[in-house]
């Protein structure tokens, strides 16, 4: 056995059998080999390579059994150079009011990149175009799609990037690898990977956004009006008597009018102190003329919502227990691309109707569900309490689920799930509907023959429902403007929705469009 001091030695097999490589960094051959590798090159009964001539020699402690290609100890071993990134890619991206935090991973969990950009339109356009570079983006998880990464996500939404909602990380792994923006954006991403973001972001851009800033603007109004009221009506308890004995006895409207109309007091002549009965009416005064405004206000954002309600969703204000307020609060939760609800399932999930399993031994049990949009939630119950109270078929289900053993709360809890499965098939199919209206408006400026251009004014289409609530019949007739005469060309197609998405099966012309 032999033993190297001061050499740094490293080995690996050759290709050749039996033939093992050795490169040292210094070479000073003495007594008592300690490598394995070492002795078997001292062996002679091994094979070497043809040509190679000894495989250590005792002279100079090189290795001649080897190709006389050595490595500097100074210079390190060449790296393989790093490829472009290509296929699919996942961003995941991490939101804030100045600045979004993007990473971007491999499908295997790699990760490709991690990059800031600003908050403004030129940083999302330059966010997509570097995710692009390295490689192609169909996914995206990003956290906080309703608020700092709303306009991101429409953004990424209208580029054909499927947008995922991302809750924020688990505490337990923010506790053991730590907190960062690129560690979240990571996160963010590794969570449309594994499957655990599936919930799809809402597109912002239709109708049930307008709906959404009426209804955040009616809430905040309606909250301003009930203090101003509760205000009112403690200032009235610690009034004097005689004042609080002229308003006793009205009604709201006719007690705000009646402190509305209290004169100004408080400019009194130079020298004079204002009383506190003076300060009581002003401030009555001034509190009920707030009340009045906010009143207007709700008013004005109440006609709105209701006209929106008419013109998108009118089969669904033809429902019982069904009004404006609560239709456009069942939209808002659907959001303006309800096929990211897969399912009647879904939905209900989201509005809290779920039934939760609260099973053990031999108990079987489901609880209420506590989470979900709890406006969403409220809306359902309204319409359950109005059809208990007007309508007989849900009281008859009332009355036989009670005879079974079931609880009021349970049965209203039933109730709000089968409203919630109504409410899902009414705005998908009227969804629908608007999507072909839309399509068909399209095809209408797409009719181009010759020097002819269509007459939208004169065109027109009738839209059918059939015996399958997923299946519409459209009916067109697209007139062209001509020299002296109308052409007018006719087509039937046939539509079906299926999971959200439009689908044309089948289109009918008339002989003289064939000609």
């Amino acid at each position: 056995m032999r033993r190297l001091t001061g050499v740094s030695v490293s080995h690996s097999v050759d290709c050749w059998p039996g033939m093992v490589r050795c490169q040292y960094r210094a070479a000073r051959c003495v007594s008592i080999g300690a490598c394995r590798s070492i002795r078997r090159h001292h062996n002679s009964d091994r094979p070497t390579r043809p040509g190679a001539g000894n495989a250590m020699s005792h002279r100079t402690g090189r290795c001649t059994g080897m190709p006389r290609r050595t490595t500097s100890s100074t210079s390190p071993a060449p790296r393989a150079r790093r490829r472009r990134p290509t296929g699919e890619v996942i961003l995941g991206v991490d939101t804030h009011r100045d600045t979004h935090v993007a990473a971007v991973l491999s499908p295997l969990g790699a990760v490709f990149g991690t990059e800031e950009f600003p908050a403004s339109a030129a940083g999302y356009r330059g966010l997509l175009a570097w995710a692009g570079a390295l490689g192609t983006v169909r996914r995206a998880g990003v956290e906080g799609t309703g608020s700092f990464g709303a306009a991101l996500s429409r953004y990424l939404l209208t580029q054909g990037v499927e947008v995922f909602e991302v809750n924020r990380p688990d505490r337990t792994d923010r506790r053991l690898r730590g907190k960062s923006d690129p560690l979240d954006a990571q996160n963010a991403a590794r969570a449309v990977l594994s499957g655990r973001a599936r919930a799809r972001a809402k597109s912002g851009d239709g109708p049930v956004q307008i709906a959404r800033m009426y209804k955040l603007t009616k809430g905040s109004a309606v909250k301003a009006r009930t203090q101003a009221i509760n205000q009112l009506k403690a200032v009235l308890i610690t009034a004097d008597p005689a004042l609080r004995e002229e308003l006793v006895g009205l009604n709201n409207p006719d007690l705000f009018r009646a402190c509305a109309r209290f004169a100004d007091e408080s400019k009194n002549e130079e020298g004079e102190e204002e009383t506190v009965l003076q300060a009581t009416r002003t401030t009555l005064r001034l509190l009920a003329h707030r009340i009045e405004q906010l009143t207007e206000q709700i008013q004005d954002v109440e006609h709105r919502l209701a006209r929106l309600a008419e013109r998108h969703v009118p089969q669904l204000l033809a429902v019982v227990g069904i009004g404006p307020d609560t239709a456009v609060t069942l939209l808002i939760t659907m959001g303006d691309n309800p096929e990211r609800l897969s399912s009647e399932a879904s939905f209900a999930a989201l509005c809290g109707v779920s039934p939760v399993e609260r099973s053990s031994g031999t108990r079987q049990y489901r609880r209420l569900n506590r989470g979900g949009d709890r406006q969403a939630n409220a809306a359902l119950h309204r319409i359950v309490q109005t059809r208990l109270r007007v309508e007989p078929r849900t009281r008859d289900y009332f009355e036989r689920r009670l005879k079974q053993g079931k609880t009021r709360r349970e049965i209203v809890r039933c109730l709000k799930r089968y409203a919630a499965r109504e409410v899902f098939h009414l705005v998908r199919r009227l969804v629908g509907r608007d999507e072909i209206r839309s399509a068909m408006a399209a095809y209408y400026e797409r009719q181009v023959r010759g020097d002819r251009s269509p007459n939208l004014e004169k065109s027109g289409y009738v839209l059918h429902t059939t015996s399958d609530p997923d299946v519409f019949i459209a009916e067109i007739d697209t007139v062209f403007d001509g020299d002296g005469d109308d052409v007018v060309v006719s087509l039937v197609q046939i539509f079906r929705i299926r999971d959200g998405k439009i689908a044309r099966l089948r289109d009918y012309f008339t002989p003289e469009l064939m000609n």
